[in-house]
């Protein structure tokens, strides 16, 4: 009996896992549902008789030559490789490693990056890559390299690849009825490697929509294939299957999950109505939500909401950003959700066009006087595509090779500082910030009144460990 196609997924380490550093002090690693996604359009189609397996190397804890074994190991047919934007490099290192020490194996790279830079396919060894919604698109494309039918790949929507020395850029698939599409497969995802930030929960993620109707500055996919959403019956169909596999929390990983008003509540409406035990969470804007909402939310098991706020300067976040949201109303909605009981995250950026330290200083200023239980803060990253790398681009601050210098190992990903305000500077605010906002003694009382158990304890000191010991290393 012939053995069947081996075909493994690879999802890359982050960054600092290529180097070899570990990832110890992540304070998330979340499992990959995209390429769930993928295997399962895969499994599902009875024309694909492979042996399919995933290896996650930021689940794994896994360098690229750790890696390179397991995969040395397997000898597989296919390796489909993840590249992000942030995992570029490694997806590089992969890629090589790969063709060095597998020279039969046929590689395929997918992920969002290509969905923006198609063009750096060339700078990779491989067959091809995908675009955009690809879980119709990988069937077609398997099919078609095991059968080594070489004309039917070109006439695959979705697809880049080389021919005659020269890139040939399909534009990327997209599917309009998301109900089509199998769940995800997550039979080969170990829940205990994964960590969610705010709760010591098995968890899981889950998408109702794709897209988002808004243009933000620091978005490299504005539109992002229009917004599309599955039924919320289809999404409680899922959901019934996770809570069998015994999930405790789900992560929605919706851009924006209460953009439609009365979707939510009835999908709140149907967790009740199939008596459905779990908690989740979310992440939308300040001006699509209210207490109501918010309240029937925690109700049906919402356990925390994530705003992205970006700055404490409404100017800055109107005319700039491209969010036409109020400082009144970011108050007002984290207000709210408090009320409502839930636990709040507030998201926010230092480096957008035109601002200033003060206005900096000023967004840490806003974020210590909302009732936020946590926050991030990052350096904004000029992503290809986006009104942010176009700005940077403009002013002479980037490189229009950038990206294909970080691919190469060249340079490190980039952050945007305005002119006149230095990445130290803005580097060293950022530490400051975070530490004012988590170091206050209001901040800590809040924090012990809402501790449940010994285990919500322990997990707290160590997120908040993790959380001031990265930021402490910037």
């Amino acid at each position: 009996m012939r053995d069947k196609p081996k075909l493994i997924f690879v999802n890359p380490p982050y960054e600092e896992y290529a180097a070899g550093k570990g990832r110890r002090g992540q304070i998330r690693v979340y499992p990959s549902l995209g390429v769930s996604y993928l295997i399962s359009s895969l499994e599902t189609d009875p024309d694909v008789d492979c042996d399919i397996k995933l290896i996650d190397c930021g689940a794994d804890d896994l360098g690229v030559e750790g890696l390179m074994e397991r995969l040395a190991a397997e000898q597989p047919a296919v390796v489909l490789i993840t590249v992000g934007t942030f995992t570029l490099r490694a997806a590089k290192q992969i890629t090589d490693a790969c063709r060095k020490a597998l020279p039969s194996a046929r590689i395929v790279l997918g992920g969002i990056h290509f969905n923006h830079s198609p063009g750096e396919f060339k700078h990779f060894d491989a067959g091809y890559a995908l675009r955009g919604d690809c879980e119709f698109t990988i069937r077609a494309l398997i099919k078609c390299m095991l059968n080594n039918d070489a004309e039917g790949i070109r006439n695959i929507e979705g697809i880049v690849y080389k021919a005659d020395g020269e890139l040939v850029v399909g534009k990327p698939a997209g599917i309009r009825d998301l109900n089509s599409i199998p769940f995800p497969d997550r039979t080969r995802l170990d829940p205990q490697k994964y960590i969610y930030p705010l709760f010591d929960k098995k968890f899981t993620t889950i998408i109702g929509s794709r897209g988002c109707p808004y243009k933000c500055v620091y978005c490299g996919l504005p539109n992002n294939l229009s917004y599309r959403k599955r039924s919320v019956e289809n999404i409680v169909e899922e959901l019934k299957t996770i809570v069998a596999r015994g999930y405790e929390y789900v992560s929605f990983s919706d851009d924006l999950f209460s953009l439609e008003r009365n979707r939510v509540l009835d999908l709140c409406a149907q967790i009740h109505a199939n008596g459905l035990r779990f908690e989740w969470g979310c992440a939308t804007r300040a001006d699509c939500v209210d207490y109501e909402l918010l309240c029937t939310m925690r109700a049906a098991g919402c356990r925390d909401v994530r705003f992205g706020i970006e700055t404490g300067v409404e100017k800055l976040r109107k005319k700039i950003i491209g969010k036409n949201i109020t400082n009144d109303q970011c108050v007002a909605s984290v207000r709210d959700a408090k009320r409502a009981g839930l636990v709040v995250v507030g998201f926010f950026i230092f480096g957008h066009p035109s601002e200033t330290l003060e206005d900096m200083r000023e967004t840490s200023r806003f974020a210590n006087s909302l009732e936020l239980d946590y926050i991030g803060i990052s350096i904004g990253i000029p992503i290809p595509n986006s009104g942010l790398c176009k700005v940077a681009l403009a002013e002479g601050i980037l490189d229009e090779r950038i990206w294909e210098h970080v691919l190469m190992g060249q340079k490190e990903i980039p952050r945007y500082h305005p002119p006149g305000v230095s990445l130290d500077a803005m580097s060293q605010l950022l530490s400051q910030s975070m530490r004012s906002f988590y170091l206050r003694p209001s901040y800590a009382m809040r924090q012990v009144r809402s501790i449940r158990s010994v285990q919500d304890l322990v997990f707290r000191i160590k997120t908040g460990w993790r959380l001031l010991s990265s930021y402490a290393r910037r």
